[in-house]
């Protein structure tokens, strides 16, 4: 199935735009979401490498969902479930160790446990993929662990195609203890979108002379942290989104840049 770029600008001019040298929480939004942006794309990378790993070792990882990834000290220790499991348990089936500055030179361990501090956010992970089944195959299910407590469960489409790029129909699961409503579910994006290169010339509105993918959030004024991965996986590509009345483009660094509003060009 082909999905083609759907592109919805309804450029709502509903109030300003924050100034390009934002500061306060405005400033403090866009850096957080620089930062858990290039996390999701280092754990995706680490994720395929590692699935590479796997299968030069003799497994097959086609069937095996999404890791629970873990730093610990100088090494990344990628904690696979066993294939085609749905538990209400995460269960290790194996684990691959691999240098943070070299995620390609990574062992497959038979068995380490999980730390004692993720197994609540592997637990929670496991109810998410059993919630989702086999499409738990098809998707990015990346768990985190928040530096404030808790943790979140992104969901993103997988790319498997350099040459074709998705977005689209991707969420954050949260867990926030102490809050009044401690599990939030948060959906970025609900419209699938694939995207050829050969079209990126071709994707944003008049008046937006910088060629690349642009999209429109409808009820956010800032990029999401899952557009800030994509940006970063496919670096050839100028990622923009608009919300109401803005216009960021995310650069290759995953830097996030504020730029004036595309106009209609003049008849």
């Amino acid at each position: 199935m082909t999905f083609l770029p759907l592109l919805v600008w309804s450029l709502l001019a509903t109030h300003q735009a924050p100034a390009a040298n934002a500061t306060g929480p405005e400033l403090a939004r866009v850096v957080w979401l620089e930062k858990r942006g290039a996390d999701l794309a280092d754990r995706i990378l680490i994720e395929n490498s590692t699935k590479s790993i796997l299968k030069q070792a003799g497994e097959n990882p086609k069937n095996i969902g999404s890791p629970v990834i873990v730093r610990d000290g100088n090494r990344w220790l990628v904690f696979y479930e066993k294939p085609g499991s749905f538990n209400k348990e995460f269960t290790v089936y194996k684990v691959v160790e691999c240098d943070v500055k070299d995620i390609k030179l990574g062992r497959v361990l038979e068995s380490i446990k999980l730390p004692s501090d993720v197994i609540e956010l592997a637990n929670y992970f496991a109810s998410w993929k059993k919630q989702f089944g086999e499409l738990s195959y098809v998707m990015y299910m990346i768990p985190m662990l928040e530096p404030t407590g808790g943790f979140s469960l992104y969901v993103m489409p997988r790319q498997d195609n350099p040459d074709e790029i998705i977005i689209g129909k991707d969420l954050k699961s949260s867990y926030l203890p102490g809050e009044a409503k401690p599990y939030v579910v948060t959906t970025f994006h609900q419209t699938v979108h694939k995207v050829h290169p050969k079209d990126l010339i071709k994707s944003l509105p008049p008046g937006a002379h910088d060629p690349g993918f642009g999209h429109n959030h409808a009820n956010s004024d800032y990029p999401t942290e899952t557009d800030v991965a994509v940006a970063i996986l496919f670096p050839n590509v100028r990622w923009h989104v608009l919300g109401k009345g803005v216009h960021y483009r995310i650069e290759p660094t995953g830097q996030i840049t504020l730029l004036p509003m595309p106009t209609p060009d003049a008849k």
